[in-house]
């Protein structure tokens, strides 16, 4: 079967030719441009926010914060106003390792004479706290090992 050929492509009116410094080449216009026409340009998204000026928000124990307790930020009640190191329910200082140590029924330290109840909780002599591992005694003396 013989294949078809497309049907040529019809000249442009002689009106168009006339323009300027245009050609037409296979029945199409070429040129005639002075400048490029624009281009939409790809959008971009919206710039970086700022970083905000000034210091963060810290948190703080809501009960060292209402018995006015000066060590508000490094209270181990930021999280839990139960946790509190410093104070009671009734706003009494004490001191929390003995308490905590107290009611679990492996002290009978008063937790409001404490040392720690005049400066911070690290001056306990009682107790410290082990990271992971929570509240333990103070070791008084150090063993020495004997060198076999």
């Amino acid at each position: 079967p013989p294949v078809l050929r497309p049907s040529g492509i019809d000249q442009p009116n002689q009106k168009a030719l006339r323009d300027g410094n245009i050609e037409v080449i296979g029945g199409t216009k070429v040129g005639g441009f002075e400048t490029e026409p624009e281009v939409p340009r790809k959008r971009a998204r919206g710039g970086d926010k700022p970083k905000a000026t000034g210091m963060s928000r810290q948190r703080a124990c809501q009960r060292c914060q209402q018995f006015n307790g000066d060590h508000k930020y490094e209270c181990g009640g930021r999280c839990s106003a139960e946790r509190c190191d410093y104070f009671d329910e009734t706003g009494v200082r004490r001191c929390y390792y003995c308490a905590h140590m107290k009611s679990k029924g492996k002290s009978n330290h008063d937790p409001y004479t404490c040392q720690a109840t005049e400066g911070t909780k690290d001056d306990c002599p009682h107790f410290h706290h082990v990271q992971h591992k929570g509240v333990k005694k103070k070791n008084r003396r150090k063993r020495k090992r004997s060198s076999k």
